[in-house]
């Protein structure tokens, strides 16, 4: 009996609390794999040199393919690391460009972009703020769009993709011409804590945070109820910072 051909591909998603993951490979498009984590140890490079507790985006590997009932498509077994050399690729696409092409992918509920250029998937940060999700995503499953990145961390694996051409409600965009344009607004103290003032803005409708000034000690400027002129400092999923105008002035009601 012949062996197995042995393939070449790349790891472009996995998942490591449920231990499945895809290959991108030439003639191949997204083959599934499993490991299981008794079987972790046993995965090594060729030379025996690196031992492989888990796969991550980019690696480059060898594998086998095999046919199931269970499986739609073909599934991967008997991995082994060669080398990666892709994610620093892609970190490097991102650095140098604002916008990048990538297509829209679904697994296992989640939104994720394969990046054109590497084949490597970028999980999609969706913002609370975002409206038309079917016409955004579902719609254009498969389908090519471009992207920017998150990078909120510099760990580039928690870096989050979002859509360029995604949709917002009406609440955001006005935060966000009012935030761009430096608008004045009133804003109504709603209580205070040893950080800063929550209040209220567009007649309650949006709830922001006031930091205190690096001078600031305790809070005590400013009592619940009192309204204060504000500028939007940012807006964010995890809320909407504001800042004092200096000096005030009476605020119309």
């Amino acid at each position: 009996m012949e062996p197995d051909p042995i393939y070449e591909g790349v790891v472009t998603f996995y998942n490591l609390a449920k231990h499945f993951g895809f290959i991108h490979s030439e003639g191949w498009e997204d083959i599934f794999f499993y490991l299981d984590p008794a079987q972790f140890k046993a995965l090594s490079s060729p030379e025996r040199i690196e031992v492989k507790n888990k796969f991550v985006r980019g690696d480059e590997i060898c594998f086998n393919v095999r046919y199931s009932d269970k499986s739609k498509g073909p599934v991967a077994y008997n991995l082994h690391f060669i080398k990666n050399e892709r994610s620093n690729r892609l970190k490097e696409l991102i650095e140098l460009h604002n916008e990048l092409p990538g297509f829209i992918k679904k697994i296992d509920g989640n939104y994720y972009i394969k990046d054109k250029a590497t084949y490597l998937f970028i999980p999609i940060h969706i913002s609370k703020s975002e409206i038309a999700l079917q016409e955004t995503y579902e719609n254009r499953l498969n389908k090519l769009v471009t992207y920017s990145v998150l990078k909120k961390y510099k760990n580039p694996e928690a870096w989050k993709a979002t859509v360029t051409d995604r949709k917002f409600n009406e609440v955001y965009i006005k935060l966000k011409e009012y935030k761009d344009n430096r608008i004045v607004l009133p804003a109504k103290i709603i209580k205070m804590n040893r950080y800063g003032y929550y209040a209220s803005l567009l007649n309650g409708t949006v709830n922001a945070f006031m930091l205190l000034n690096k001078k600031g000690s305790e809070p005590s400027s400013f009592s619940r109820g009192e309204l204060i002129e504000v500028t939007i400092r940012s807006v964010h999923d995890s809320g909407v910072l504001i800042q004092l105008v200096e000096p005030q002035r009476n605020v119309l009601h």
